[in-house]
């Protein structure tokens, strides 16, 4: 029930209670439609918040769970072996990413290295709850903003300018 007149704008990232929401993708005087972390196609630059392992993950097909793809030419046995079921993942904010840093995503469900040992895939679990989801924070965010140091932390989820809307 928030849209332009609120200045909310397509691109902008919208995150929940548990995390990392969506994205807009149309906005008008009144409303503003969302496209959920979840949907097929989605993506997301994210990082392992323990291990600062970073890369692009997307949903394929209608399974709901983020693929992240990581060379293993680019990391040590000992970074894959860290790679565990439960870790917590989050927004990168890295290289005119779409979100800042910190926002929560989800957690890693699987690891599974490939048979040929060129690529590990990462499985993650969103925290998004469709469900019981009620409200949402619209934030003021464009790629390439520089990152408040208030969102440099690793676990902050509260921007300095949001709005906030029901998911009438």
């Amino acid at each position: 029930n928030r849209g332009s007149e609120e200045s909310i704008e397509i691109g902008m990232p919208v995150v929940g209670a548990g995390g990392l929401v969506g994205r807009v993708v149309e906005a008008w005087d009144g409303g503003s439609k969302v496209v959920l972390v979840t949907q097929s196609n989605f993506g997301v630059s994210v990082r392992l918040q323990d291990q600062r392992i970073r890369g692009p993950a997307e949903v394929q097909g209608r399974s709901g769970v983020l693929s992240l793809n990581l060379s293993s030419a680019d990391l040590s046995d000992e970074q894959v072996e860290s790679i565990g079921v439960g870790d917590i993942v989050e927004t990168c904010g890295c290289d005119g990413s779409e979100y800042p840093p910190g926002i929560p995503v989800g957690t890693v469900e699987s690891v599974e290295r490939q048979q040929s040992g060129i690529s590990v895939i990462v499985r993650i679990r969103p925290y998004l709850d469709r469900p019981s989801l009620e409200y949402v924070r619209v934030l003021a965010w464009e790629p390439g903003d520089a990152v408040p140091p208030e969102l440099e932390a690793t676990t902050t989820t509260s921007p300095p300018k949001n709005v906030t809307a029901s998911t009438t």
